[in-house]
């Protein structure tokens, strides 16, 4: 989370690249990352980039382990360092004339200007308060330099498409949809420890705007409740970690695998999602998915995403969160919220993802 220290190194810009065709290079980076939200789009974009130019390139930071679904792509190790000294001063050396760069993970070396990068969201804008101070400066100083440099910016919904166009003042329309790839469910069973009363699920608790904080004043206030809570924490450093309630009832973890992931899923009475800010909603459209209803605020991009297949919930009045309970333990409401969710989620998928990035980048790619 913290910014570059070589500052004085040179790097030549990549530019003045022949006309034609370009070669596919992808930014490996967030290999290396602890996985959020960023980190599971980044690596279903990746795979279905690889699927659609099997002759792409990713470069990673020497030593950064590449997962099953990305080993048969030609990968090659650079450099000395990691994180954004790597990134801003490494990487750009392993470019060659010729070569397009994919930046899946939010941000990517300001010396290239052949370069698409995909830019989730605003948060360090418009929800700072979850980041630490450094990288919120960090992300501010490179972004809109970043967006005005590089040949063009994807971003993952409309929704914030038009927030970031504003936001940097272009055109409409010019910040093309690459949506997430929904992701492969884990194969197998795995022993889960599961709650024995019913629970809601809550994923980024490390995240002040996730909104945990409205649940738990909930669920602890009034009368003892019937059921419990489960937080998942997760995240990346680059967020300000919160303690973490402690009250009976609520359990935290701090980090699950997917197949845990998908066991609380499924077992879950729903997943709660409160959260004042995103960008696209993963975590609900992985709890659609698999059956999962889901109580969240009432974000347009969610609605954008997602229409009526949620419960809608303002976080901050105990008897929103009481109606929103009822709703999700009703058998009737329950199962049109598992079959609503189920056919909004169906509306993602790898075929959709590849498709729109063939779209984004078939300027420069053939």
């Amino acid at each position: 989370a913290s910014m570059p220290e070589a500052q004085g190194s040179e790097v030549t810009p990549v530019m003045d690249l022949p006309s034609g065709p370009m070669r596919l290079v992808i930014n490996g980076r967030f290999l290396g990352r602890r996985v959020s939200g960023v980190e599971r789009y980044a690596l279903g974009i990746t795979r279905e980039a690889l699927a659609r130019w099997p002759d792409a390139r990713l470069v990673v930071p020497r030593g950064t382990p590449v997962p099953s679904a990305l080993q048969h792509a030609e990968v090659q190790e650079v450099g000395r360092f990691t994180g954004p000294v790597w990134e801003q001063f490494e990487l750009p050396r392993a470019l060659r004339r010729g070569e397009l760069l994919l930046s899946p993970a939010n941000v990517g070396p300001l010396s290239v200007v052949d370069q698409v990068v995909v830019v989730h969201d605003l948060a360090v804008w418009k929800a700072p308060k979850g980041f630490h101070p450094l990288f919120v400066a960090w992300y501010r100083h490179l972004l809109p330099r970043l967006v005005d440099r590089c040949l063009g910016v994807i971003t993952v919904s409309n929704t914030m498409a038009a927030e970031m166009e504003a936001h940097f003042g272009k055109a409409p329309g010019s910040m093309p949809v690459v949506p997430p790839v929904p992701w492969a469910l884990p194969m197998g069973e795995v022993p889960v420890d599961l709650p024995e009363e019913p629970f809601l699920l809550a994923l980024g608790a490390h995240d002040p705007r996730k909104g945990i904080e409205q649940l738990v004043n909930w669920y602890r206030s009034g009368i003892p409740r019937p059921f419990g809570l489960v937080l998942v924490k997760g995240g990346g450093d680059v967020f300000r970690t919160t303690g973490g309630p402690q009250v009976a009832g609520v359990r935290i973890l701090e980090r699950v695998t997917d197949a845990e992931l998908l066991a609380l899923y499924r077992a879950a009475v729903a997943l709660a999602h409160p959260s004042t800010y995103e960008g696209f909603g993963l975590p609900v459209l992985e709890a659609m998915g698999v059956g999962c209803p889901v109580i969240a605020r009432d974000l347009p991009v969610l609605r954008e995403n997602f229409g009526d297949a949620f419960v809608t919930v303002d976080p901050g009045d105990p008897a929103s969160w009481d109606r929103a309970w009822m709703r999700v333990r009703d058998p009737q409401e329950r199962d049109r919220l598992q079959a609503a969710g189920k056919a909004a989620a169906a509306n993602f998928g790898p075929e959709r993802t590849r498709r729109a990035l063939e779209a984004a980048l078939r300027t420069w790619l053939h």
